[in-house]
């Protein structure tokens, strides 16, 4: 008994070493993405799916497609207010005709 006991034991501590959390993930993301140490970078859980993540002056708001518990990869979570991707430039406008081989007139 004494010995199913001790593996028990070892089989969560297994488990719960290898968990992480959306903050961790997160934690780990911005510093990535925005050039600062993660001892420098602090991430707070602001309501429901929403998170904030703040370090080196710079403020970020990430919403999350699922809570913590339901997904390991923190690209389910988009920073709020950038846009998915960037728009190309608009155009300017059709171009003129080329004008025609040959003398030109004034």
């Amino acid at each position: 008994m004494r010995a199913s006991t001790h593996l028990l034991q070892l089989l969560c501590l297994l488990v719960l070493a290898g968990c992480t959390t959306t903050t961790s993930r997160l934690r780990t993301r911005f510093s990535k993405e925005h050039t600062c140490p993660e001892s420098d970078t602090r991430v707070v859980e602001s309501g429901g799916t929403v998170y904030v993540a703040t370090g080196c002056g710079q403020r970020v708001e990430y919403v999350c497609q699922t809570f913590a518990s339901t997904s390991d990869d923190p690209r389910t979570c988009e920073e709020r207010g950038l846009p998915k991707k960037a728009e190309p430039p608009p155009m300017a406008g059709p171009k003129p005709p080329p004008d025609p081989p040959g003398p030109k007139y004034k």
